[in-house]
């Protein structure tokens, strides 16, 4: 009995020895749509993190004035204001899963950016599409479908780990956009592009 107690106090006291370790956890098990919701707003992050700053950079490069560049950015700021309307009003109508791919091609019109070169008109129109980023802070209302959808790709255990997840994910994105800014313009600048030509590669990007 005694030697019984023994063994039972020692392994009683084996928990202790593990008390004081931390323990990551693990990423939320997600299903199929839930890791298209986090790819997507990964992708979108990037976006808005290398356009924030590539933007003003490349329009300034342009040599437009303070008016056509002022233009340029409210135009952007209108435009995802008008998205984000569209969005509350219509995204559940149209389909949650729609709405969002169809704001995925919409940021494809930053490509034409550096192919209307300095024409302002030209460039309201794109950035009246309200996917061209202004800010590094996504607030197009397709954040606002990810997260009606994030928790119906979890089980309730998990929800506040996959939106903690979708946070780190979309902070991180932006962080890597912008970063990615430099070596963009170094790779135009080896490319031989010269002026405002050599931002090009950051909105094919």
């Amino acid at each position: 009995p005694a030697g019984g107690r023994g063994r039972a106090t020692r392994h009683s006291e084996r928990p202790g020895r593990y008390a004081g370790r931390v323990h990551l956890p693990a990423v939320p098990p997600l299903d199929r749509n839930g890791r298209l919701v986090l790819l997507g707003k990964a992708f979108r992050a990037f976006g808005f993190g290398l356009n924030s700053i590539v933007l003003g950079l490349y329009l300034v490069e342009l040599g437009l004035d303070a008016a056509a560049v002022g233009a340029v950015l409210s135009a952007a700021l209108v435009g995802t204001t008008l998205l984000t309307l569209v969005i509350a009003i219509f995204g559940d109508r149209l389909g949650r899963r729609r709405v969002l791919a169809t704001g995925g091609a919409l940021m494809l019109l930053s490509l034409f950016v550096p192919l209307v070169g300095a024409n302002p008109l030209l460039l309201v129109v794109i950035a009246l599409s309200g996917m061209v980023a202004v800010t590094a802070n996504e607030n197009t209302g397709l954040q606002s479908l990810d997260q009606a959808i994030l928790p119906q790709t979890t089980d309730p255990g998990h929800r506040t780990a996959a939106f903690a997840t979708y946070g780190l994910l979309a902070s991180v994105a932006v962080a890597l956009g912008g970063l990615a800014v430099g070596p963009l313009v170094a790779l135009g600048t080896a490319l031989g592009l010269q002026g405002a030509d050599r931002f090009a590669p950051a909105f094919v990007v």
